[in-house]
């Protein structure tokens, strides 16, 4: 028996039923995450488009709003057509500085995708971008259940 050990080289069938299991868990997760990616920077490009406008097609919040929701049923974004509803609006906020009427727009939602049984890969947004100044910075937002 301690001679079949010398002799063997490279990997046995069990070890090659391991890999293959590990293997075939990353890609299962990386096809329910990759909607989730996508999403997640189309929301960024959206916010770095609007950032881009000038402020004078955008005068008020609900426009600059509008323009958001609009930009993302044009790029396909699903959960954005919630968003759009009236008792949502918390996840889309539009904030105007009284001093200096700077417009910063703060994105907060989450999405979920199924990965199997009661396992799901969520993706938890809360973004801010200030109008006109092209760069988006992540928002560090304390997680709770009313905030969703």
């Amino acid at each position: 028996m301690n001679n079949t050990i010398d002799r063997q080289s490279g990997m046995t069938f069990v070890g090659g039923i391991l890999l293959g299991g590990v293997l075939l868990g990353y890609f299962v997760f990386g096809l329910a995450a990759l909607p989730l990616v996508t999403e997640y920077f189309g929301v960024r490009t959206i916010m770095k488009n609007m950032a881009e406008l000038p402020p004078e097609a955008l005068p008020t919040p609900s426009k600059i709003r509008a323009g958001f929701v609009r930009r993302a049923n044009i790029n396909g974004l699903v959960n954005f057509e919630e968003i759009a509803l009236e008792e949502n609006k918390d996840r889309l906020v539009v904030h105007v500085d009284r001093k200096t009427k700077k417009k910063t727009i703060f994105v907060r939602y989450e999405s979920k995708k199924k990965l199997m049984g009661v396992f799901h890969v969520a993706v938890l947004v809360h973004q801010s971008i200030e109008l006109g100044s092209g760069q988006t910075q992540v928002v560090a937002l304390p997680y709770d259940e009313e905030s969703r």
